[in-house]
């Protein structure tokens, strides 16, 4: 607005340099007074214009002209974005894109948890995708035991890529199994396809918390199981 005026206006005398000041000081605390005041002064010719300028032009451009700039900053629990770890940062852009859509259709979400430490991921990205998985299907890719367990999934699909020590019906290079977590059946070690050979519960935790004596060892390390 100053480079504007100081454009527009002949600003020779210090009473001309006091008046646009003035008028860029007080026109955000009182921009009816100032603007009233200004088309006023335009329209009795009280403001000496450079001569390129007419009172008529100056007071179109001056109030169709915008002059104000959005800012803001994006702050959660406290930290700025810009502080914010990457995976914060993520989770933060990921509730944005979730609370500011009225999309009902099916989202999917790759590895939300990554960057996230094991706590966040319980306290917040959990509870977060349980609540919001009541109103919106939420298909997720991840290989973290607390998204599928604690989440409760409704359905946990099993990926499995053919390998020398996991092979796969038909030697395709990728298969899948889908199911409830609820769906367990103990592992059976002469069956050579890799997916039909233990249940979901079986494979969720071989995957994702390393078997069951990994589980049991971390257990009795934190002296969970006494």
């Amino acid at each position: 607005m100053r480079c504007f005026l100081e454009a527009r206006c002949n600003l020779r005398g210090t009473e001309r340099q006091k008046y646009v000041a003035n008028l860029v000081s007080c026109y955000n605390s009182d921009l009816e007074n100032q603007a009233r005041t200004l088309l006023k002064d335009l329209i009795n010719e009280k403001i000496e214009l450079k001569n390129s300028y007419t009172s008529p032009n100056v007071a179109s451009e001056f109030f169709s002209n915008n002059w104000y700039a959005l800012s803001y900053q994006l702050s959660y629990q406290g930290d700025l974005f810009e502080m914010m770890s990457e995976g914060k940062q993520a989770f933060v852009i990921l509730k944005l894109l979730l609370e500011f859509s009225d999309k009902k259709c099916p989202i999917l979400i790759d590895q939300p948890e990554d960057s996230l430490d094991n706590r966040a991921i319980y306290q917040e990205l959990v509870e977060y995708i349980k609540s919001k998985k009541k109103n919106r299907q939420i298909i997720l890719v991840t290989h973290n035991s607390n998204v599928v367990v604690s989440a409760d999934a409704e359905n946990v699909i099993v990926a499995n890529q053919e390998g020398s020590n996991s092979h796969n019906r038909g030697n395709y290079k990728f298969q899948y199994i889908n199911g409830a977590l609820e769906q367990t059946t103990k592992r059976n070690p002469d069956e050579p396809i890799i997916l039909n050979s233990q249940g979901i519960r079986e494979h969720v935790c071989d995957i994702l918390e390393g078997g069951k004596l990994a589980f049991e060892k971390r257990e009795q390390k934190y002296g969970f199981g006494k």
